[in-house]
């Protein structure tokens, strides 16, 4: 038989893909008491193949070298393969020592870039994952986000529109599309309604119709803009016209396959309240071998919100995901936001609003590019 030995550990995407380029006859499942729901989890993707869940101390020598002992002696005329990716480094260890001397044995590899590597044969190829799964096995399934796609050329005519009217007067352009006051946040969710600044700049809308209408007083002069688009809704408010901004550049990158906007994480423990938001990223990005999350920001105003997204990150993706804050302004000139970025390896890309839109394009996606074939430190 072909028998698959796979170590669980809290990172399931390796031993997924593990399962899913080997397609063994049965699979032994190595887990801890504190794994065991991931083992499940991923058990739960190959219901079809004979399986069993073997449960071991994370450290204790003895009591591992006896399982993998008796586990070599059990399938000493099969065919056998280990993932040594996941797990500890005792498992590890002591599962390549006792099967060394194995007729039929191969040991993988599948590291954070999702390239198996045979250790014996070092044959080295990558694997593409569906995103979809991907979420799922780490225990937060993505269901409610906005397809890039959707997005019109009336959309990418506002977004332009947009800032155009916030370089006319930056000031007067976030307090009425991102203003402080919470009561005039709310007003956002009717159908329609409208408020004024006290230099008589104003901004109304009207969901029904996909229509804006901003009017921008500065130095005495009044000049008065209205949009529309399908997508108007989610582009004015809360700097939405930048994360389209940033979401288009990345559609445009070759190694892109899908790029996903307003992507919500909803609570799943409670059948109750399991269309309660628990966090939302901007942007996720399908770039084949690797999923990107993208937080955008024209400034930052807290540092601590670059904690928020690393936490985040690290919940919904997992340790292999690779993470971006892109911002509309440098961010270089302020010491604790950099010892922030810092702190948390977190790369950041920040747009040079005099340059072209072309080049801004280009510089974001070939910072991407160097951030997807790295390995994430930490």
């Amino acid at each position: 038989m072909k028998i698959h030995i796979t170590l669980v550990g809290g990172q399931p995407v390796p031993v997924y893909l593990g399962l899913k380029e080997l397609q063994p006859e049965k699979i032994i499942y190595i887990c801890s008491k504190s794994s065991r729901k991931e083992a499940n989890t991923i058990s739960s993707h190959y219901e079809n193949i004979s399986h069993e869940f073997i449960e071991l101390d994370p450290v204790d020598i003895t009591e591992i070298e006896a399982k993998a002992k008796s586990l070599y002696e059990l399938y000493i005329n099969d065919d056998v393969s280990i993932n040594l990716s996941s797990g500890t480094k005792p498992w590890s260890l002591l599962f390549y020592i006792c099967f060394e001397n194995h007729k039929s044995v191969d040991y993988i590899y599948i590291d954070q870039n999702n390239y198996l590597n045979n250790i014996r044969t070092k044959e080295k190829y990558q694997i593409e994952v569906d995103k979809h799964i991907y979420f799922s096995l780490h225990g937060n399934p993505l269901n409610k986000y906005k397809d890039f796609k959707d997005y019109t050329e009336e959309d990418e005519n506002v977004s332009r529109i947009l800032e155009k009217i916030r370089h006319l007067d930056y000031t007067t352009f976030s307090k009425l599309t991102n203003p402080i006051d919470k009561e005039k946040q709310r007003t956002f969710k009717n159908t329609e309604g409208m408020f004024s600044l006290p230099n008589n700049s104003s901004i109304s809308w009207n969901w029904n119709t996909n229509t804006v209408k901003i009017i921008i007083n500065k130095n005495n002069e009044m000049t008065e803009f209205i949009l529309s688009s399908p997508n108007i809704r989610s582009m004015v408010f809360n700097s939405g016209w930048f994360e389209y901004l940033v979401a288009k550049h990345i559609s445009k990158n070759p190694r892109t396959r899908s790029v996903w906007m307003n992507c919500v994480f909803n609570c799943v423990s409670d059948p109750l309240h399991n269309d309660k938001s628990k966090n939302e990223i901007d942007i996720i990005a399908d770039m084949g071998t690797k999923v990107l999350f993208v937080e955008c920001k024209t400034h930052i105003n807290n540092p601590t919100d670059i904690d928020k997204f690393k936490s985040a990150v690290n919940n919904y993706g997992g340790s292999g995901s690779k993470s971006l804050f892109v911002t509309y302004f440098p961010t270089d000139k302020d010491n604790s936001i950099k010892e922030k970025f810092s702190d948390n390896y977190m790369p950041n890309f920040a747009y040079n609003y005099k340059k072209p839109e072309y080049i801004n394009c280009n510089e974001l996606n070939s910072y991407i590019n160097k951030i997807l074939d790295t390995i994430n430190k930490k």
